[in-house]
């Protein structure tokens, strides 16, 4: 057995026990799931966020709810707006996000 092949068969060995270390997560179900905690938490950290910043304004300023719900319906637009960024290329065509990507730079005025 030469010093290649037992090279080798060491390298075959360690990446087995890094597999079974670290197994492969299933693709389709993970990313989708990944997409809606993570649609989930934006939207909860805005709303939250944004709430409590109203409530310690009006805490602040003697204002009763009214920052509450100014800052509560603006965070409520922000967690939308969010949402529709996070998932605004979701279900389209293959190769559909490399047009969109040709067509804005179309329209970049040119570097020279």
């Amino acid at each position: 057995m030469s010093k290649l092949d037992e090279l080798d068969a060491a390298l075959k060995k360690a990446q087995d026990a890094q597999n079974a270390q670290n197994p492969v997560m299933p693709t389709g179900y993970s990313k989708e799931m990944n997409m809606g905690m993570r649609a989930f938490m934006e939207m909860l950290g805005v709303l939250l966020g944004s709430g409590l910043m109203g409530w310690a304004l009006d805490a602040y300023f003697k204002t009763s709810p009214t920052l509450l719900i100014i800052f509560v319906i603006l965070g409520i637009v922000a967690a939308f707006y969010n949402v529709y960024k996070l998932t605004r290329n979701l279900g389209t065509a293959i190769g559909a996000n490399n047009l969109q990507s040709e067509e804005k730079a179309a329209r970049k005025p040119s570097q020279n």
